[in-house]
């Protein structure tokens, strides 16, 4: 097996045994990567290894977004509308191959990711019963 294969199957196991707390990071930090990826290429003006990085992030924040339900539900219309916001951003960015543009959403997905985080510290605190006391 070779190594961009080992390492696809290794990804593919850590996606299906996570919880979905530990996906949503996951997914975070992929859509930072692909960010970070199309800024690199942007500077060396590789526009079109700079356009794939930046669908492949356009993708996971698509995918980030469809993970809410379609319902009345207020936090999950304002999610799913923060994600969509990101979403067209990255396409903005795309065409104009703007890294201002990236860099707004890369700092967007990277509040939402410790937002997550603090969401899934606080999950695992309520179910082990233990008390959050800095802050």
């Amino acid at each position: 097996m070779n190594r961009k294969a080992a390492y696809e199957k290794y990804v593919g196991t850590q996606v299906k045994t996570s919880g979905s707390q530990n996906l949503m990071r996951m997914l975070h930090q992929g859509a930072i990567k692909f960010m970070n990826l199309a800024d690199k290429c942007i500077e060396d003006h590789d526009l079109a290894e700079a356009n794939d990085h930046l669908i492949r992030s356009q993708d996971i924040i698509n995918e980030i977004s469809l993970s809410f339900p379609e319902s009345d539900d207020e936090l999950a219309q304002n999610l799913r509308g923060l994600y969509a916001y990101m979403y067209r951003r990255l396409i903005e960015a795309n065409v104009d191959k703007d890294t201002e543009k990236i860099s707004e959403v890369r700092e967007l997905v990277r509040e939402m990711s410790g937002a997550w985080d603090e969401a899934a510290n606080r999950s695992e605190s309520e179910r082990d019963g233990s008390i959050d006391v800095t802050g």
